[in-house]
Formats: structure tokens, C-alpha cells, sequence
């Protein structure tokens, strides 16, 4: 029988690979190709290729402008400080230049009322005079065109003794010297003139070091609301306190009104406090309302980390002047506050006559915020702390306005130029008409006083080289109803950013 061939059954196998041939795996093409082809791509950029410089800011004429007004006399120690409404009060504002331009405002007179900032009155003064706005609740007040560059505001109670400079919305401030007691107490008035709602943070500091307050740590404003934080409700404290308003979101209109209420039952008063822009280590403060037996105290905060020594002197028409009383300085713990008593110092040089006194200066080893509480009670009021005039923006001149039944008038000027310099003051009436037109004569570092004559309703300062840095304020009123405001600055040109490609 012959033999039969036997085929396999079931799973074939793979015929054995013919010499010569190899079969390429796509694994392997990948784990080549790839890597390839990625350093092709980077080898196509230029890495580390000079970048275009920086393209800095296109000045552009200021064609609008936007100031908010605190409310006036809202009181400390209510249960709903955001239902109070003020006491009437005016608002006293003008304008730079002739010209086609207008000035609105808009009285946000309940919280959260976004449509007041829709429902605008137009309040155009005169050129060179005055215009004025009735109503005691927080005020916006918008330029355009001509009537922006030198759009200025001041607010004041009714009475028109205590008043206030009008600001532009910012992004922070810090106050020094507030309180959140029974005897002093404090409200803080936030007011949000833009579309949107801004958010602030507030760091708070006394004596001893920064304050733990929870409460005020992230403060929500809506669209045209004015929020009012009585700082003796939400954290109540003894003694001095500074406060850091940080606007994380949006701009604010940042305003603090102090109430000084006598234990012993003895009439109270109200007065605003200064806002400070930002911790700095030189300080000028002008100003002194009162007498020469008037208490004086200048309070420092040092928002820094290690402790700080502070320097005073005093300004009057012979230059910056220390008197041995002040050879120590005062020396200031981190992230507290301190005071110093200038009751006496500050007593013999407006006791010797002829401007002995105007103001201090405060120099420190590093950045901190300073302020000058003069008088006690119902009489205490603050000084102004001033600052440089940004001369990229600004045309030099100084505006400042006052309300009708002042009592006193006092123009405050200090000059930091080197030598001497002659600065022209022109005061008006709310009409416009001059009523006083004289070059002021500072020598280097000095400061001067000059009186203003009744009914002056407006005071501008201008010096003839823009780029001569003098400070000026309006001290107003007398006794328990006297106040120090600052002459704020014409804003001429906005910087505006300049875009440019992220590739080149």
C-alpha cells in the first residue's frame, strides 16, 4: 500500500521570511519620524530672538472725566448705615477752559440705584466760575470734551463748614487715624459709578499690629451703590486704626467720614479724612485750621515688614525747619501705628506770627502713610496730605473750590523746587469774576499763607513751568466748623496702552 501525504489541519503558521526581504514596523517609523519633525518645528522658531521693545503709552487729549462726591453727614453707629439717607448737602464743582464741553451729575440717592447713574442733570458752570449741585447723597459727576481736562468738585455739608475734595475713581487709598469706638467712630463710603459691579479688600492696623477682620475682607459694590461700612459695627476697636481699601475689581469712589461723639454727653461733630494714594517716604501735609493752644497729633502707618524711623519737620516761609523737640523722630513697629504729640512745637511756631507754620513733612526709611489730626471733639479735623503732580499728564495748575459762608479763607502753598519761584494765584467768585490776581513768591522748600478775599468761591494756581512741583490747600471755616481741602490738579492728557503683536 502506498504511502499517503499527510496536510495539516487547523491555525496555519506564518510562512518562514524569504531572504532579503524585512518587513518595517510603524512603531518604529513613528519613534523616528516624530522626534524629527519636532526638532525640524523648533529649529523653525527663532527661540531666543530679540523680542520688539516695549511700546510705551499714546498721550491722548482728555476728552472725559469722571469724579464721585461722598455723601454728607452720614452718621456713625446706625444699625443700617446703608439706609441712612444725609443731612442735605451742596457740591460745589467747575471746569478748566472755555469751550464745547458739558459736566452731568447724577445723585445716587438709594443703594443699589443703578439708574440713577441714567438719570443725569447737566450742571455745566461758566467758564472760570462756579456750579453747584443740591443734594446730600454720593454724587457722580462726568466731563466731556472741553469741560473734562479741568473738571474739579468739592463737597460740604450743609452748613458749608466741613468739606471734602471730590476724587477720581481709583483702584485704593489708605486712611490713617481712624476710629471704631463709642467716642470716634468711622464710616467708610464706597460708591461704584462704573457698569459692573467692583470688589475691594480691606487690611486693617492699630497699635499693636494688623487687625483680624473677616468681615471686611472681600465688600461687593454693584452698579451706581454706595455702601457704608461703620467700622465701630463691624470691628469695633480702641484707639487709632489705618485702613487699606485694595479695589481688586473695577474703581471706586473711596471716602471716610469720622464722627466724634463726647462720652460726657457734650456736642459731637463730623469731618472727612484724608485719603492717601499710597505709602510713601517723603509726606507733605498742609494746613494747620485753629489756633496756636489747638491739639495737634500726627499719626503713622508702617504697612511694611520691619520697623521704620520717622523724621518731622516744620514748613513756614524760611524752608523746612526740625526743632530739637524732634532730633529722635518717632520709630514705628511693622504693620502698626503710631502718634506723636506736635501740640506744643507746632503751638510756638504759629504763636511767633508772620506764617510761622504751615504744614510738616515726614521722612521715612521706608514707605508709610501719614496724616495730621488737629483739635479734639467736636472741633477735630484732619490736614491734607498732598501729592506730586504727575507733570506727564498735567498742565501744573491747581483748582480748588470753596461753598458760599465759609467764614475764613487761607490758600496753603509749599514748594519743593530748589530755588526760588513766583506763583501765580487768581481767586473768583462763583460767577467767575476775579476777585484777587497775585504772584506768590516761594523760596526754595518754603511754604506760604495767603488770604483770600470774601466770597471767593474758586482759587487756581498755576505755575509757570509745569514741571516746579508746589503743593497747595484751602483751609476753611473757624472753631468746631473749619476744614482743610486739597487743590487737586488739571489732568490734560490720558495714557493710553498701545497694543502690539505677541508674534514678530
Amino acid at each position: 500500500m502506498s504511502e499517503e501525504q499527510v496536510r495539516p489541519t487547523g491555525r496555519r503558521r506564518a510562512a518562514p521570511a524569504q531572504p532579503g526581504r524585512r518587513r518595517i514596523d510603524p512603531a518604529i517609523v513613528a519613534a523616528v519620524v516624530l522626534p524629527l519633525l519636532v526638532a525640524l518645528a523648533v529649529a523653525a522658531v527663532r527661540v531666543g530672538a530679540p523680542q520688539p521693545p516695549a511700546t510705551a503709552p499714546t498721550a491722548e487729549a482728555r476728552t472725559s472725566a469722571t469724579l464721585v462726591c461722598p455723601s454728607a453727614g452720614v452718621l456713625a453707629g446706625t444699625d443700617e448705615p446703608d439706609a441712612v439717607v444725609p443731612e442735605s448737602g451742596v457740591v460745589r464743582l467747575g471746569t478748566g477752559a472755555e469751550g464745547d464741553g458739558s459736566v452731568t451729575a447724577s445723585p445716587l440717592d438709594t443703594p443699589a440705584a443703578a439708574e440713577d447713574l441714567e438719570d443725569a442733570a447737566d450742571v455745566t458752570p461758566a467758564a472760570g466760575g462756579t456750579g453747584q449741585v443740591d443734594s446730600g447723597a454720593a454724587v457722580v459727576l462726568r466731563g466731556a470734551g472741553a469741560a473734562a481736562p479741568g473738571l474739579a468738585a468739592a463737597r460740604f455739608d450743609a452748613s458749608g463748614g466741613i468739606g471734602t475734595t471730590c476724587r477720581t475713581p481709583d483702584v485704593g487709598g489708605w486712611f490713617v487715624g481712624l476710629g471704631a469706638g463709642g467716642e470716634r467712630s468711622s464710616v467708610l463710603e464706597l460708591t461704584n459709578p462704573d457698569p459692573g459691579s467692583a470688589v475691594a479688600r480691606l487690611s486693617l492696623y492699630d497699635e499693636s499690629g494688623p487687625v483680624d477682620a473677616p468681615e471686611v475682607r472681600s465688600v461687593v459694590v454693584g452698579t451706581g451703590e454706595t455702601r457704608r461700612l461703620d467700622l465701630a459695627e463691624l470691628v469695633p476697636t480702641l484707639g487709632d486704626l489705618a485702613v487699606h481699601v485694595d479695589v481688586t475689581r473695577g474703581r471706586l469712589g473711596i471716602a471716610a467720614l469720622q464722627t466724634m461723639q463726647p462720652l460726657d454727653g457734650s456736642r459731637g461733630g463730623t469731618t472727612w479724612a484724608p485719603l492717601v494714594a499710597e505709602p510713601t517716604t517723603a509726606t507733605t501735609i498742609l494746613g494747620l485750621p485753629g489756633a496756636a493752644t489747638t491739639a495737634r497729633t500726627l499719626l503713622v502707618a508702617n504697612p511694611g515688614d520691619a520697623q521704620t524711623r520717622v523724621d518731622v519737620d516744620l514748613l513756614g516761609p524760611s524752608g523746612p525747619v526740625r526743632p530739637t523737640s524732634l532730633a529722635d523722630g518717632l520709630v514705628v513697629a511693622p504693620g502698626a501705628v503710631a502718634s506723636l504729640d506736635l501740640t506744643d512745637v507746632l503751638g510756638e511756631a504759629l504763636a511767633e506770627g508772620g506764617g510761622g507754620a504751615s504744614g510738616v513733612r515726614v521722612t521715612a526709611g521706608s514707605a508709610v502713610v501719614a496724616s495730621l489730626r488737629s483739635g479734639s471733639g467736636a472741633g477735630e479735623t484732619s490736614s491734607v496730605t498732598t501729592a506730586e503732580v504727575p507733570t506727564d499728564v498735567a498742565s501744573g495748575a491747581l483748582t480748588g473750590l470753596l461753598p458760599e459762608g465759609a467764614g475764613a479763607r487761607r490758600l496753603v502753598l509749599d514748594s519743593l523746587a530748589p530755588g526760588e519761584v513766583a506763583v501765580p494765584v487768581v481767586a473768583r467768585s462763583a460767577a467767575g469774576d476775579v476777585l484777587l490776581e497775585q504772584d506768590v513768591a516761594l523760596g526754595a522748600g518754603s511754604a506760604a499763607t495767603l488770604d483770600l478775599p470774601e466770597g471767593t468761591a474758586r482759587v487756581d494756581v498755576a505755575p509757570t513751568d509745569p514741571r516746579v512741583d508746589v503743593r497747595a490747600a484751602l483751609v476753611t471755616g473757624s472753631g468746631s466748623r473749619a476744614s482743610v481741602l486739597a487743590l487737586v490738579p488739571t489732568i490734560t492728557t490720558d495714557l493710553v496702552p498701545t497694543a502690539r503683536r505677541a508674534w514678530q
